[in-house]
């Protein structure tokens, strides 16, 4: 999977218990070019409430691994309640595609 160029994990139902598993693997694709994860609510699951969040980071994770895909030109977030965990999760988020300079498509 080192030469995958592009990965569509769209409406997968990838919950937040994934996210973990999904940056690793995300880090070792170093020649990924387009990723959506549109409409997985990965990010922000419904039915969870901020009480049960204590110390849980899935946007943040994901924001980790996205900040080291230099090569990244497409990226689509879209249908993910990214704000759900609180504004902690946005930032590092925000922090990331500041870094991504090959950037060309976003979608939230």
């Amino acid at each position: 999977m080192k030469q995958l160029q592009s990965l569509d994990l769209g409406y997968n139902e990838i919950g937040p218990d994934g996210i973990p598993t999904l940056a690793d693997a995300l880090r070792e694709m170093k020649q990924l070019q387009s990723l959506d994860l549109q409409w997985n609510e990965a990010i922000g699951p419904a039915g969870i409430t901020r009480s049960d969040l204590m110390g849980f980071r899935p946007t943040a994770t994901l924001a980790d691994a996205l900040r080291e895909m230099k090569q990244l030109q497409s990226l689509n977030l879209e249908g993910n309640d990214i704000g759900r965990f609180g504004p902690a999760g946005a930032a590092a988020l925000a922090d990331a595609l500041r870094e991504m300079k090959q950037l060309q498509s976003l979608d939230l």
